[in-house]
């Protein structure tokens, strides 16, 4: 059996996205394909590379080790196809609700100039890490707090909602309050989450409250039980529609900002932030 880029592409996709489903997503295959290529390449090394679990896919300590090595030769490969064919793409890293529509407009306007690099969107469970792993130029991240070696801009600045079950005793409310939840349980999303615990002024402790990894898990535990609820920027509800949930507007909690982060002294980055600041002051 031949091992090639595409089984160390899988291998990669796995850890940026902890999940079989989500890294079939990002490389544009089905769930059996990722999950045969991925046997393929185990069944080379003999080696157990991957451990699937209930709530998403984690690499073993044989992945790991294999990990380095195999984002180098990708990052190689990608760098000798760029140089000798089509221009290498943009990849922006994202954990959920990429097509905001700041973004879908800055997209549109980067696209309209056909000398630019195509652009892609990767779905990651951390954008941050895929930045700093180099499997991406930029990441889109939420309430963004700055960090040396990186730059950001703020593309744009969305109120939130509050998710809950069609069943849930406030479904059916024009608007809520901080003070209407404090007697439900939060779910908040490990990866990519936007409410921080003291939210509420206090550190916020609920025998209720729960942990997800992924948006789907986060939908399913507040679409199946009226007890709890998750709060999130309003184009969730546009991007991730569920029949079993309802988002009501907040009114009293602060907006969430997207912000776009980057490595400086990346040339392909650089021109496009400044068509990005650029379109802003349009």
């Amino acid at each position: 059996m031949t091992i090639n880029i595409r089984h160390l592409r899988a291998l990669l996709a796995i850890d940026d996205t902890g999940s079989m489903t989500a890294a079939a997503e990002s490389l544009g295959l089905t769930q059996p394909s990722i999950t045969r290529i991925i046997a393929e390449l185990e069944e080379h090394m003999n080696l157990a590379l991957v451990t699937r679990r209930k709530r998403g896919t984690t690499l073993t300590t044989a992945g790991q080790h294999l990990l380095t090595g195999s984002r180098e030769a990708v990052d190689a490969f990608d760098t000798v196809l760029s140089t000798t064919g089509e221009p290498k793409p943009l990849r922006i890293a994202y954990a959920w609700s990429a097509l905001i529509p700041a973004m879908e407009r800055i997209l549109r306007s980067w696209r309209e100039d056909k000398n630019h690099c195509p652009v892609e969107l990767v779905r990651t469970r951390s954008p941050i890490a895929s930045l700093t792993a180099h499997s991406c130029e930029l990441a889109l991240v939420r309430d963004w707090q700055p960090q040396p070696g990186f730059e950001g801009l703020d593309i744009a600045e969305e109120p939130r909602a509050v998710a809950v079950a069609s069943t849930h005793p406030l479904a059916g409310a024009d608007t809520i309050q901080l003070k209407d939840l404090e007697k439900f349980g939060l779910v908040t999303n490990s990866y990519g989450g936007t409410t921080p615990i003291d939210l509420w002024g206090h550190p916020r402790t609920h025998v209720l409250d729960k942990k997800t990894d992924d948006i789907e898990d986060w939908l399913t535990i507040i679409a199946t039980d009226p007890l709890v609820f998750g709060m999130t920027p309003v184009s969730t509800a546009a991007m991730y529609h569920h029949p079993a949930v309802s988002y009501v507007p907040i009114t009293d909690a602060p907006s969430v900002v997207s912000t776009l982060v980057w490595v400086p002294d990346n040339p392909s980055t650089r021109q496009f932030i400044v068509s990005i600041r650029s379109w802003k002051e349009k």
